[in-house]
C-alpha cells in the first residue's frame, strides 16, 4: 500500500474504485474506467483498454478508424468467432454465455455515454 501511496503523490496516475480486485469484476472495473472517462476526460476523443502484454499497430489501427470516421458510435475490436467459450465449471475463465472472444477494444466517446447511461437508468 505504501508504494500505491507514493505512486499517487509523485505522480498522481491512479484511478482508485471501490471495487474488489477480481476476474468476475472485470466487467465493473471496465465500467468504473468508463465512469471516469466520460467524467473527466472530456475532450477525448476515445478510449481504448488492453491488456499490458498486448501490441497495438497504431497505423493500421487509425486507418481502420478512419475507414468508419462517420459512425461515431463504434467500438473497435478483433472478434475471435472460431474461439470456443470455456464451460467447465471448474475453471476460473468460464463463461456461463454464448459469445465470440475479443481481447482489448477502442470505444469512442459517444459509446462510453451511451453505455454509461444505460446502466445508470
Amino acid at each position: 500500500m505504501k508504494r500505491l501511496i507514493a505512486e499517487q503523490e509523485q505522480y498522481n496516475d491512479l484511478i482508485v474504485t471501490d471495487v474488489e480486485e477480481s476476474y468476475e469484476n472485470l466487467v465493473l472495473k471496465v465500467y468504473s474506467v468508463m465512469v471516469f472517462f466520460q467524467q473527466y476526460c472530456i475532450s477525448a476523443t476515445f478510449l481504448m483498454k488492453v491488456d499490458d502484454d498486448v501490441l497495438i499497430h497504431l497505423d493500421r489501427m487509425f486507418s481502420r478508424w478512419i475507414e468508419t470516421d462517420d459512425d461515431e458510435n463504434s467500438i473497435f475490436c478483433i472478434v475471435w468467432p472460431q474461439h470456443e467459450p470455456i464451460r467447465d465449471p471448474r475453471n476460473k475463465w468460464l463463461l456461463v454465455f454464448s459469445f465470440s472472444f475479443q481481447d482489448g477494444n477502442l470505444i469512442l466517446n459517444q459509446i462510453c455515454v451511451i453505455i454509461v447511461e444505460s446502466h445508470s437508468r
